[in-house]
């Protein structure tokens, strides 16, 4: 059995459906993750209710699928290199027939660690037992004794201190190069990201000896603990998700007959990936020409200034001296006609706050890219709301640009 969930929207299934679901401990944990809710219908049915979160879960013999609102949106978005680290539950997840993203996070995890090697990687000091002529660390006693009774008198034994990466979180992101090469044929990975891989585990060479010593579905099981684990900085974050996500090899392919189960299930927030999808782009579009962030500085909405409120944009531009020319919000919900006057409030206080004269909202679109323009604000900010769409997203944030004065290289 196959139910499919609309993200952020209701399916109602049958009595035999939620009996097979609430039997299952597994499908709780859904619920307590918020990954799903669940309510009381009519009859003896129930309601499923998508929230913010798109995935797949294994619960006894009913494939459960919450699928994205709006047609290729995850794809989209994590192409665009939009990817925050995804919910991992320990719930069984089919391996299914993909759509082309695993080849998409694999990709990713590269750049990755590519991110990660060149400035955030970790290692511990450790003592590595050595003996010479000449000490050159602490002086072991016992095992210099023993090297007098062997004749070896001009040798001392001492404990060394060095630095070393194999560490178990090195060696998850390791095991997820050398599973790059195994993946290669079945999912259509490129050469160049194969030949990368290899190149990149040079530099974690050391991981080798434990990797080819770890139990099956070990790492696979460290990387998900370390993947809950909030490191403190975007590139370690995303690279351990990543190395997961290869290591189960699972994709977030569509819901057709799989050939075998991961002991883990991953769920993603495309709000967020929009969010950031959109960020990325206006940045790439107005390299050069402005500076473009997430909120930093947050200015008080009162005054005298409250720590309580402060103004959050998901998206601040700033000419070179770091004064804000805009700042724009991301809004994962249905563009059909004008936007709710909470977001439009929302934006309005934003911009009053970083006193800045231009704002505008971005929205996912169905089928054609779309503008409305609410002209000068009574705080006087010229503010739009722009509809995106997924197959021209690129070209739509340049269109949205343009209309709002800023002009970006072809």
């Amino acid at each position: 059995m196959i139910v499919t969930v609309p993200e952020r929207g209701t399916a109602e299934i049958s009595p035999k459906e939620w009996a097979v679901l609430s039997a299952d401990r597994r499908f709780w944990h859904l619920l307590e993750a918020n990954v799903i809710q669940a309510e009381a219908g009519a009859g003896g049915r129930w309601k499923l209710k998508g929230t913010c979160y798109v995935g797949r879960a294994l619960i006894g013999s009913v494939l459960l699928e919450i699928v994205e609102k709006f047609p290729k949106a995850f794809e989209t978005l994590v192409g665009l290199g939009a990817l925050k680290s995804p919910k991992t539950l320990r719930v069984p997840s089919p391996i299914a027939a993909s759509t082309g993203s695993t080849a998409i996070l694999v990709s990713l995890f590269i750049q990755a660690v590519r991110r990660y090697l060149s400035g955030a990687k970790r290692s511990e000091y450790r003592q590595v037992p050595d003996s010479g002529a000449l000490i050159g660390g602490r002086l072991n006693i016992a095992r210099t004794i023993r090297l007098r009774a062997k004749g070896a008198s001009h040798q001392a034994a001492f404990e060394r201190t060095t630095l070393s990466a194999d560490i178990p979180f090195n060696r998850c992101v390791y095991a997820a190069l050398r599973e790059v090469e195994r993946l290669g044929p079945i999912a259509n990975i490129s050469h160049i990201d194969i030949a990368t891989a290899r190149a990149l585990r040079l530099a974690l060479s050391e991981c080798l000896p434990a990797v080819l010593a770890a139990r099956p579905g070990e790492l696979s099981m460290v990387a998900a603990h370390e993947s809950n684990t909030d490191h403190g900085r975007s590139e370690i974050n995303d690279v351990i998700s990543l190395a997961g996500a290869v290591l189960d090899a699972a994709g977030f392919g569509g819901a057709g007959d799989w050939k075998r189960t991961v002991e883990r299930a991953w769920f993603v927030n495309l709000e967020s990936f929009f969010e950031e999808a959109i960020r990325r782009t206006v940045r790439n579009l107005l390299r050069g020409i402005a500076v473009v962030n997430s909120a930093s500085s947050r200015p008080g909405i009162f005054r005298p200034s409250s720590r309580r409120y402060r103004a959050n944009p998901d998206m601040v531009i700033s000419n070179s001296q770091m004064e804000t020319m805009a700042l724009g919000d991301a809004k994962y919900k249905d563009f059909s006609d004008w936007p709710a006057q909470s977001d439009v409030y929302e934006l309005l206080t934003h911009a009053a706050a970083y006193r800045t004269k231009k704002a505008f909202l971005f929205y996912p679109a169905d089928v054609e890219f779309s503008v409305r323009s609410f002209g000068i604000s009574a705080t006087d900010c010229e503010v739009w709301a722009f509809g995106i769409t997924f197959d021209r997203f690129s070209d739509d944030v340049r269109s949205a640009l343009a209309v709002a004065g800023f002009a970006t290289p072809e």
